[in-house]
């Protein structure tokens, strides 16, 4: 069919195959042999010229969606988008897996995509390096049982005892550590 200077085929293989054209033509068509399952033996059928030129010039987008199927992403995700974008993902992993194998890359497609996924996870890992160190626990617990200039005040957020773990709105004003003011304050 033809419109506009786009010919679309449609042509029954193993399976139907569809193709939109605006430089090739149906014609001329060529006699492919195809397996009949009727008369149990090859026969010839005509083949347009348009899906010859497909076949021949199909390869590497055979070989990507294969390479993709291997290690394909998935993971399931709720919005309509996801599976766009882990196509689209697959994609550049397979792209960049060619271009590593063209620079003489001796990795085969999965270590590859394991170097690519430990090298993303340690460039965005939390630094090891510590904020402020709080003042020792030790100096704390010194000034706390000397029973010297310890007063109780109250205070509007609630926190818990430091002796009995319950919910309480005191605490000592030099210690600032939360105590009930009967039983745990002593």
């Amino acid at each position: 069919r033809s419109n506009n200077g786009i010919i679309v085929c449609k042509w029954n293989d193993n399976s139907v195959v569809n193709v939109a054209s605006n430089a090739l033509n149906v014609h001329p068509t060529n006699q492919v042999k195809r397996y009949s399952y009727k008369e149990k033996s090859k026969v010839n059928i005509e083949q347009p010229g348009i899906i010859k030129t497909y076949n021949v010039n199909m390869g590497g987008v055979d070989r990507c969606d294969q390479n993709i199927s291997l290690y394909r992403i998935s993971i399931r995700g709720k919005k309509w988008y996801f599976p766009l974008i882990c196509q689209c993902i697959d994609m550049a992993m397979q792209n960049a897996w060619q271009l590593h194998r063209l620079n003489r890359g001796t990795k085969d497609q999965l270590s590859f995509r394991r170097a690519v996924a430990m090298n993303l996870l340690e460039t965005y890992k939390k630094s090891t390096r510590r904020g402020v160190a709080k003042p020792s626990r030790l100096a704390n617990e010194f000034s706390r049982y000397d029973r010297i200039d310890h007063l109780v005040v109250y205070k509007e957020k609630q926190s818990r005892c430091g002796q009995c773990h319950k919910k309480v709105q005191f605490q000592c004003e030099k210690c600032q550590v939360a105590l009930h003011p009967k039983g745990c304050f002593k």
